[in-house]
C-alpha cells in the first residue's frame, strides 16, 4: 500500500541555510532509492526556518528501507544540532 509522508521541520533560526543545504543533500540521495515515487522539499515563504518534506512511498517496506539509508543516517546525525525541534511526521494512505 503506498504511503504519504508529511514532515514538518522547523530550524533554529541562526542554521536555517545549513539545514537547508542538508535537507537538500537528503533529498538528492533519497530520490534514487527504488521504493521511493517522489520526495520533495518546500520552505515557507512567510517563515523561512520552517520546512516541509512531501515524500510519496511504494509501501511500508520501501520507507523502512529508507531509514536505514547512508544519507538519512548521515542527516540524523547533523541535524539535531540544527533543528528547534524534533520534526513533526504523519503518515499516511489515500482513501480515495
Amino acid at each position: 500500500m503506498k504511503l504519504t509522508v508529511t514532515a514538518l521541520i522547523k530550524s533554529k533560526p541562526e542554521n536555517v541555510e545549513e539545514l537547508k543545504h542538508a535537507l537538500e543533500i537528503l533529498v538528492d540521495g533519497t530520490r534514487q532509492e527504488p521504493g521511493c515515487i517522489s520526495y520533495d522539499l518546500h520552505q515557507s515563504t512567510t517563515e523561512p526556518s520552517t520546512f516541509v518534506m512531501l515524500e510519496e512511498w511504494k509501501d511500508s517496506a520501501a520507507l523502512k528501507a529508507h531509514q536505514s539509508m547512508p544519507h538519512y543516517l548521515a542527516f540524523g546525525t547533523i541535524a539535531g544540532a540544527l533543528l528547534l525541534n524534533s520534526p513533526d511526521v504523519l503518515v499516511t494512505t489515500k482513501i480515495k
